[in-house]
Parts: C-alpha cells; structure tokens; sequence
C-alpha cells in the first residue's frame, strides 16, 4: 500500500507530467467499448487528478458507443474532448434486430445526430456498424447530402451492416487526407473527393461497382497497397465503359489484393485491369459456379510467379478447397478457396502453369483426402522424382469426414523418389480424434516413405494429443488379426517410433 510520503511526491510532479502519465495508462485500457474507463477512473481520485482529467482533452478523443451503454458517457467524452481529433466508434446493432429496444434506437440517433450535426470536422476515425432496424436516413443526411461532407482531419472509414443491408443513398464525404477505407455496405457518389495521395487501403463491396469507378480509384490513389473487392455478399463489376475503351492500370503499388464473392465477368475484368502479374500477394475466395476452370488460373497469374516453393492444398471432400502457393525469391504468394474444383483439378492446373515445379517444390503439405489426387497426378505425368522436397506434410482432420474415410482414395506411391527429404510430418486437426479406418488410410499413406526415415528424415507429430491418440490406434490394429498384414507392420513400426525418446537415431 502506498504511504502518505509517495503520495506527497506524486503531488510534486508538475500538470504536463501528470497528464502524460494519464495518456500512458489510458494506452493500457483493456475494454474497447469503454476506452474512457481509465480517464473517469482517475477522475475520481482526488480534486487535483479531477482537474487535470477533465481539463486534458486527449483522454477523451475516443468515443465507442454500443447499445446497451450509457448514452450520458458517450456525450460527456465528446464535450470533454474539445476541438481535438476525435476517433468515433458506433456499433449501434446487438446481434440480433429483434433484441434491440426503443431506448437503444433512441440513444443511438440521439448520439449519432450530435456526431454528425456539429463534429464531423474534427473526426479522424469514423466506424459505424449498423443494422436495418437502426439506420435512419434523416440522421445520416449530412453524409449523404449532394453537397460532399467536409471531413478534413479523416483518416479512417468504416461503414458496414451486421446484415449486409445497403442503404438507398450514396456516401459523399469530401476527405482528401483518407488513408484508410472499408465499405462493405456503402456505395461512394463521388470518389474524387474522398481518396487522394494518402490512400493506402481500400475495402469495398456487397453492390454493384462499376468499372469506370475502379479505374478513377486506383488513379487518384496511386499509392494503395492493399485492395480487397467483395465480401460475404456478391459483388457485382459493371463494364460501363464504352466498347473499345483501353483501361489497364499497369503501374499500381498494390500489393496485396483480395477478391471474394466476384462473378466470372467481374474477375475477367480485374484481369484486364490490374497487372496481376506483378502483384505479390493475391487471394481469390468464393468462387461462383459459373466460374470456368481457367479463370482462378489466370486471375492468379501463376505462370507468372517464379519457382513455387511452397504450395499447401487443404480442404475436404464435398467441401471447400484452399490452394496456397509461395515464390520466395519474387516474394509472391497466391492463395484461392475453391468450391467446385476437385483436389486433381486445382493441382494438374498448377503443374500445368508451372511445369517446372517438380524440380523447385521445397515444402509440401496437404490433408490425406488430397495425397491420392497428388500421386495419380504424378503418375499420369510420370513425375515421381521431387527433387528439392525437405518437407512433407500430411493433415488429417476427423471433424470433416463424419464418417466418410471409406471414401478416401488410395493410391500406391511407392514410385515417389524424394532424394533429400529431411522431415516427414504428420499433423491432426480439428476437435476429433482420429478413428481407426482414417489412421488406416494415413498408414497406408506413409508406408512407402518409411525408407526415407531410415535414412536420415525425421518423423515428427502436430497437434495437441495426436501422438497418444495416434500410439493407441496403431496398437489397436497392429494387435488385430484380421487386419491387412501391411496395416499392421506399418502399424508395429510407427508404434515403436511414437515410444523412442526424442531425438532418437533410427537404425535399420
């Protein structure tokens, strides 16, 4: 406990100090709705500490509002704050319409008008998610009026719905120092006005964008290096250019692009556009079914990338695809989720685009369901020789097959020849343990590649109890009788590895 001597000396330090010291603890709040805690917090400790609280107006620049809050707070903060920058934070929606009330409604529009009425100029940060029940279009006018609204000191918007509701009018602020924009729900009137040179991040979707849109965005922001296009929702690309219009965009700093819920016409346009080829990381999710085989190909610019080093394929069956490749020496990653493409699709599409892969893949991993569409693939090319592999993974995730491991295809991978392979991993996932029929097929998987542990590569285990559960199912079949006499010598073997003390040499 402190003694009345260190209380004496805190009295000593002089207003600019103390406030300081205020400021570094207010960094420490760990609640984001309630960021001003701390700052009330020490407003009442003493008259002095009450002075200095209310009189440095810092403490109070972040106003977060959610209902349920007391709307008294959420104003006193925004008085207290003065004509500082303020970073405004409304999530005015529970998770649910139907658990809104009419105190919520009220609060929310009365904190809301207040915002937009009298303090937009000052705003750095405006974030505001919304749900159907509480958008109102007489509070928001102001931002949406066919004069722009004058935002100077934003820096940062957000505007989206918890249910992708897109409200009828157009968002038209005028912030040319905007470094930062996320408008899942929003349509923007005029982009001229509220993008420029600042302009590093931009995240639109949910509604219809037209082509001429994107091509004035990624010229009045030269400097974006991140684009995201899509969301949850379809996002629809509209070519409202006239025929014959040229419009690449070849010399963009984006770096890092991220399309998702985009139609075929929509990611042929974004080919046309961006020089995908030159971006370094380049995710596709969400693929429509009227997607062709190619396109996911192209819109990748795989051809493109270097020598793949690294490529990751996991999923299920019946599910979704997630393709990840990585070029370290151009520094470029791809990633694709793909719905309706099987596992021997989405990689004979990748060896076709990079016939060279064989001879530079460095590290390999995918779930057992996609081992067998790897090896009928390198059996149909007669590309069994991978010869810079170090690193094999194989995943195994009982969550996704709900009972369907009869369904798992085997094929032998004896002919594999991995010349320098140093590690051979085996990985669970999910909440379930393994049953018996999967690590049957998993045995019978990495039978062929037991030669290569006896010469040097190390056999390692991921994920939290897989190696219990892994020796007590290998036990179970190596002391079955009835059981295929390879199933249990694999078995036998990787029991006795799963009992060595780590770091054991293996001998023949």
């Amino acid at each position: 406990m402190a003694t009345p001597a260190a209380y004496m000396l805190i009295d000593r330090l002089n207003d600019d100090i103390l406030c300081l010291i205020f400021l570094a603890l207010q960094e420490l709040a760990t609640s984001k709705h309630r960021p001003w805690a701390p700052s009330v917090t020490i407003s009442h400790v003493c008259r002095r500490w009450r002075q200095q609280a209310l009189g440095c107006a810092a403490l109070w620049t972040t106003i977060s509002w959610s209902p349920g809050q007391p709307l008294a707070a959420a104003l006193a903060a925004l008085e207290r704050s003065r004509m500082a920058e303020v970073h405004i934070i409304l999530h005015m929606s529970r998770i649910q319409d139907w658990l809104q009330n009419a105190r919520d409604t009220v609060d929310a529009h009365t904190l809301s008008r207040v915002i937009v009425r009298s303090h937009l100029h000052r705003v750095s940060t405006l974030d505001i998610v919304f749900s159907t029940a509480l958008w109102n279009v007489d509070v928001f006018a102001l931002l949406c009026a066919d004069a722009p609204a004058e935002m100077p000191a934003l820096r940062v918007l957000r505007l989206d719905s918890i249910n992708r509701f897109t409200p009828p009018s157009e968002v038209h602020i005028a912030a040319r120092n905007l470094e930062r924009l996320e408008i899942p729900s929003f349509s923007i009137r005029a982009w001229t006005t509220l993008l420029g040179p600042n302009t590093v991040l931009v995240k639109l979707g949910g509604f219809e964008i037209k082509l001429s849109d994107l091509v004035q965005l990624l010229r009045i922001a030269p400097n974006l290096a991140s684009l995201a296009i899509g969301f949850d929702s379809p996002t629809l690309i509209n070519n409202d250019l006239p025929n014959g219009t040229s419009f690449s965009c070849d010399h963009t700093d984006v770096r890092d692009l991220r399309v998702e819920d985009v139609p075929t016409s929509g990611i042929e346009l974004l080919c046309r556009l961006l020089p995908c080829a030159q971006i370094p990381n380049i995710h596709l999710s969400h693929c429509w079914d009227d997607h062709p085989p190619d396109i996911w190909a192209d819109f990748l610019a795989i051809r493109a990338l270097g020598d793949i080093e690294e490529l990751t394929l996991l999923g299920s069956l019946d599910s979704e695809y997630t393709l990840e490749l990585i070029a370290a020496q151009t520094t470029k990653k791809r990633s694709v989720l793909c719905p309706q493409l099987l596992p021997h699709d989405i990689l004979e599409r990748v060896f076709d685009a990079q016939p060279c892969i064989f001879g530079t893949l460095h590290k390999l991993s995918l779930d057992l369901q996609q081992w067998g569409a790897l090896v009928q693939l390198l059996h149909e090319r007669n590309a069994w020789r991978l010869s810079s592999l170090r690193t094999l993974t194989i995943s195994i995730v009982q969550d996704m097959l709900e009972g369907d491991e009869g369904d798992i295809q085997y094929v032998d991978s004896s002919a594999l020849d991995l010349p320098i392979l140093e590690a051979l991993h085996l990985a669970a996932e999910g909440s379930e343990p393994p049953t018996v029929d999967l690590v049957r097929h998993l045995l019978l998987a990495i039978a062929p590649l037991f030669r290569y542990l006896l010469l040097g590569a190390r056999l390692l285990y991921e994920g939290h109890g897989f190696k219990d559960e892994l020796l007590q199912r290998c036990d179970e079949l190596s002391a079955d009788a009835d059981e295929d006499q390879l199933v249990r010598d694999v078995a036998a073997a990787v029991e006795k590895l799963l009992r060595l003390p780590e770091g054991t040499e293996i001998r023949t």
